[in-house]
């Protein structure tokens, strides 16, 4: 576990290096752009997304069938969805999600950032239910998750936020390359919340495993958390803990100012 927390130290710290001397290009503007919606009543207990970019919401509601809102061009289609065997899939079509446009850099003489905007939104509302899985991918744009209950919950997002609201997951796995990451009001079983560039914060959050809770550069904040075992890893920034519980924990940093402890509930 140590060298793969290293590893991702070494990488947090190679994106802060690039990010104070590169910029990613404004993204294209897609012409055209045009509303579209999907719905099905199908029993789905699986969904798979990955988006390059745009701001993805996925949040549950009163209701009988799943709505899937985003934008679409009169050119050529932007996702593909589909229902097969229990599983919803929404995948870009674009090539961006490969990589083989966002992650172009050109360099900034004036010392300055900026990075490509999402010019769309994805909207995914779904029945209040349990659902064995859910896993996001998101390349460029803010993704947030609000009310899911998952056995299974992956939520990643390259460049920009990541925020977990009213989740309930028997496994969490959410992380940001460049960003912040937030878990809040929430109940989950084990939990592997990772940061590069960015900060971590997580507040009211009871967990009945293991979280472990990882970051480069940037600040971690822990409030009214409880766990079975807590895990902090932190290289180049601050730790602060505020009601925290914790039966067994440990914390590993390298140049890292904590305050506040973890008390035994």
């Amino acid at each position: 576990m140590k060298t793969k927390w290293v590893s991702r130290v070494l990488c947090g710290l190679l994106c802060a290096g690039l990010l104070c001397g590169f910029a990613a290009p404004p993204a294209e503007e897609n012409a055209d752009l045009v509303p579209r919606q999907f719905q099905t009543a199908q029993q789905i207990d699986r969904i798979s997304v990955e988006d390059a970019i745009s701001n993805v919401t996925i949040r549950t509601a009163d209701t009988d069938h799943i709505t899937v809102d985003y934008a679409d061009t009169t050119e050529k289609p932007l996702y593909t969805i589909s229902v097969e065997d229990g599983l919803l899939s929404i995948h870009t079509t674009t090539e961006e999600f490969e990589g083989k446009n966002i992650s172009l850099f050109k360099i900034r003489m004036d010392g300055k950032t900026v990075s490509g905007r999402p010019d769309h939104d994805l909207v995914i509302t779904l029945p209040q239910k349990q659902y064995q899985e859910l896993s996001v991918a998101l390349a460029v744009g803010t993704l947030s998750v609000e009310g899911v209950k998952a056995s299974q919950l992956t939520a990643e997002s390259a460049v920009n936020t990541v925020e977990l609201s009213g989740i309930q997951a028997d496994q969490l796995n959410t992380a940001s390359a460049v960003g912040q990451v937030t878990v809040r009001d929430s109940q989950i079983g084990n939990a592997e919340i990772e940061g590069a560039v960015g900060g971590v914060v997580v507040k009211n959050v009871t967990a009945s495993g293991q979280v472990t809770v990882s970051n480069a550069v940037g600040s971690v904040s822990l409030e009214d958390v409880t766990a079975h075992e807590l895990i902090v890893q932190s290289a180049l920034g601050s730790t602060s803990y505020k009601n925290v519980k914790a039966s067994y924990s440990s914390e590993v940093g390298i140049f890292n100012w904590s305050s506040g402890t973890v008390s035994r509930p």
